[in-house]
């Protein structure tokens, strides 16, 4: 029964997420994303992709599949990505909007799932800081994401009453979860990472034209 529920809700979950991934591309291809490829983000940008990717934050848990009083959703992809392209601030923001719209609907798990959406967030952001904006590598993000979901789970247990309620429903959603929100990150940041490649190349190309033009 519960091999069941869990294959359900693993299968349910990734039609949602590559509904994110798949808006992923697209922004990776506006010129919103160039700006973030040449970090030169302005503060309407940063608020922006705060609201952007926040609005993804709620799909994610809307798009989620109700179990037992809590939601098995991919909520956490929308802050992790933002954090990881904008910083502290964008992911912060991000996680703030899909967490209090995550506490608005209660529930067993109200609580941690809403404060793990908002630490998920922060710490992208602090990823991205450290790493001075450099967008962390394919196998980096699979461990931050496992990582975020354990932590997830973790805090649901140690947050909701009854216990015995919070153990059934973790023990449901934590493979779904942490299996969504990993591919969905690793996916994102394997097109981010391409259009980078891409944007590299027009400004290396750019500075040939503008190198020979100059020697005219």
């Amino acid at each position: 029964m519960l091999l069941d529920e869990t294959t359900h809700l693993l299968v349910s979950l990734i039609e949602k997420m590559v509904v994110v991934v798949a808006f992923v591309d697209l922004f990776s291809r506006t010129g919103l994303y160039q700006r973030v490829f040449e970090k030169k983000l302005s503060f309407s940008d940063q608020l922006t992709l705060i609201v952007v990717f926040g609005l993804f934050s709620i799909f994610g848990t809307l798009a989620g599949e109700p179990f037992k009083g809590v939601y098995i959703n991919v909520r956490d992809m929308g802050p992790a990505v933002a954090g990881l392209l904008g910083g502290p601030l964008v992911g912060l923001g991000a996680g703030l909007i899909g967490g209090i719209h995550r506490f608005t609907l209660g529930g067993l798990t109200c609580n941690a799932c809403s404060l793990a959406t908002i630490i998920v967030g922060l710490v992208g952001g602090l990823i991205h800081y450290y790493r001075h904006g450099q967008l962390i590598s394919i196998w980096g993000v699979l461990l931050f994401a496992v990582l975020g979901e354990s932590f997830h789970m973790g805090l649901s247990l140690l947050l909701s009453r009854p216990f015995d309620q919070a153990l059934a429903a973790v023990r449901v959603a934590a493979l779904p979860m942490i299996f969504n929100n990993s591919l969905g990150g690793a996916l994102s940041i394997l097109i981010m990472s391409d259009m980078n490649k891409r944007l590299a190349e027009d400004k290396k190309l750019e500075q040939k034209l503008a190198s020979i033009i100059r020697r005219e």
